[in-house]
């Protein structure tokens, strides 16, 4: 079965004083490319991955990795897309890694300047498409820009709406305003460290930008992961999420399946005795999900190489196998796993 992973991250070495996260001890202060990602995913041919071992990735969708950018200064942002482009491209400078699996590559999603508003964002998208019109035309399919750390009121700034809408009469080659070509919104929200405001902001979002821009929503919005599940229905955040991803679910928007072990306690993950502790605590959460979304509405993502401060070098192997325990545990068939690893991602980015 194949695999488009919806949400992947990739800094070279000589990128990483770029990031805005970025420190001296940090576990992910070394190169993570796509040969890196390769090594750590499903690529490896001939290796034992018991129960994943049928499952291989056919694409990946390069979401921007947080850089130092303000709205007045893109050039970090810029230098990031210029970098995946040279990927594609393969015109890599030293010490950017290789391109022996650009082909991997199926979008690009590089931050924007949301909050300055539509004519910020449209010359920005413009500046994009001059570093590299042809891979900027087949490959930029949407933008984000991480609302979860930023203070109340970003999101429904009429700026910051207005800039989300305008992704929606916009794409990568501006030559077409057709729905299939109109560029995605990447929401970055965080419940369980954000809190419950982030979710009705993101309400009032969603609901002004429908009828023009789709919304994905990164990580399911961060739930709570450390609620115990015997505390969930009567947990304020579970049943105020529950409610936002009730109106979240009757708009333009898709769900992303990604990020858990960022949202996990790290003893579930890495003690093999704890995998049904850990799958009963997100299963109420994913539930919720599917029951609203439909398997129509939800793509997978690994959140690499995030995911591997928490999960371990064998990380994206352990969500895939943790994903389908999920699935058994929803009873989906062959075409809805199918749906949830590579076809929604497909359609949500127009690939």
């Amino acid at each position: 079965m194949k695999i488009i992973d919806s949400h992947v991250h990739l800094f070279a070495t000589p990128h990483l004083q770029n990031l805005a996260w970025m420190t001296d001890d940090n576990p992910l202060r070394a190169s993570h490319t796509l040969d890196e990602y390769c090594h750590h995913s499903l690529m490896l041919p001939g290796c034992d991955h018991g129960v994943v071992e049928a499952y291989s990735v056919d694409g990946v969708v390069v979401i921007e990795a947080d850089v130092k950018s303000s709205l007045n200064d893109w050039s970090h942002a810029i230098a990031e897309y210029e970098w995946v482009c040279r990927i594609i491209d393969n015109k890599l400078l030293a010490g950017e890694g290789s391109s022996s699996h650009a082909g991997l590559v199926s979008a690009i999603v590089p931050w924007a300047p949301v909050p300055a508003g539509p004519q910020a964002v449209t010359e920005y998208l413009a500046c994009l498409r001059l570093r590299n019109p042809t891979v900027t035309d087949k490959y930029l399919k949407g933008v984000r820009y991480l609302a979860q750390d930023k203070p109340s009121g970003t999101m429904t700034s009429p700026l910051f709406i207005d800039g989300v809408r305008v992704l929606g009469s916009s794409s990568s080659s501006s030559s077409s305003s057709s729905l299939s070509n109109r560029l995605v919104f990447e929401l970055g929200i965080d419940l369980r460290l954000g809190g419950t405001w982030q979710l009705d902001e993101a309400v009032i979002l969603l609901d002004a930008v429908n009828s023009v821009t789709r919304i994905i929503i990164n990580h399911y919005g961060k739930p709570d992961l450390y609620l115990s599940p015997n505390d969930l229905l009567t947990s304020d955040k579970f049943i105020h999420w529950t409610k936002a991803m009730t109106k979240f679910a009757a708009t333009n928007s898709y769900l992303k399946l990604s990020g858990f072990f960022s949202e996990l306690p790290v003893d579930l993950i890495h003690h093999h005795h704890e995998w049904q502790d850990m799958l009963a605590r997100v299963l109420p959460w994913v539930k919720v999900g599917f029951e609203l979304f439909g398997t129509d509405r939800i793509i997978w993502g690994s959140d690499w190489p995030v995911c591997t401060i928490n999960g371990g070098k064998h990380s994206f192997n352990k969500f895939v196998a943790l994903t389908l325990a999920l699935f058994d545990e929803l009873d989906l068939s062959d075409r809805e796993r199918q749906a949830v690893f590579y076809d929604n991602a497909k359609r949500a980015y127009n690939l």
